[in-house]
């Protein structure tokens, strides 16, 4: 198993009990010795058991994308172990819909992270061409002070106070490249990078 694509077909084999014994085996010790390796294959067993009526064709492209992207979210949390980048475990936009799954009538965006040890789940809904509403909630957070939400892009900065129950809405968010920072008084919460 040498590329992200190889270990991708690799483990999918694995996960589906399609690789002969010796090359099961074989896996099985690397995973048992190699952590990136072995959070591909949860990142990928997750994605499996969750869409069991996908043809792998369809849903390979979108597993290399999001494991890839999880990859490069991972990277960055280990340079700055302390700051509680967020992690993108899951984007309704990459995976495709399972067999027999209607599309909502509006095109609406699911996103899931991991900061650290808080989860963030986002909920973007077009309301015009160019913009998008934003709902989320920080999850497994308690603090005294409410949790302050910015989105910046550029000269563009937008801020949010989360309720008591951590949640956020921003209304008619234009479409760029944001950083999100979530803060409570002076300690920072975490932080993602997110296209809308």
């Amino acid at each position: 198993m040498s590329g992200l694509e190889d270990n991708v077909e690799v483990l999918m084999k694995y996960i589906r009990d399609e690789l002969p014994d010796r090359e099961r085996k074989e896996v099985g010790e690397k995973l048992l010795s190699n952590r990136q390796l072995r959070e591909l294959y949860d990142t990928l067993k997750l994605v499996g058991s969750g869409g069991r009526a996908f043809k792998w064709m369809q849903i390979r492209n979108a597993a290399l994308k999001m494991s890839s992207r999880i990859f490069r979210d991972f990277q960055k949390t280990i340079k700055k172990p302390d700051a509680n980048y967020g992690v993108n475990v899951f984007d309704s936009k990459v995976l495709p819909l399972p067999e027999g799954v209607r599309p909502a009538a509006v095109d609406s965006r699911r996103l899931k992270y991991v900061m650290g040890p808080y989860n963030l789940e986002l909920h973007l809904k077009p309301v015009s061409i160019d913009s998008y509403d934003v709902v989320g909630e920080i999850s497994g957070f308690k603090g005294d002070s409410p949790i302050k939400v910015t989105m910046r892009s550029g000269k563009l900065t937008l801020t949010a106070v989360a309720d008591e129950f951590n949640l956020f809405f921003f209304s008619r968010v234009p479409v760029r490249n944001y950083v999100f920072s979530f803060m409570s008084g002076k300690r920072k919460i975490g932080s993602i990078d997110i296209e809308i």
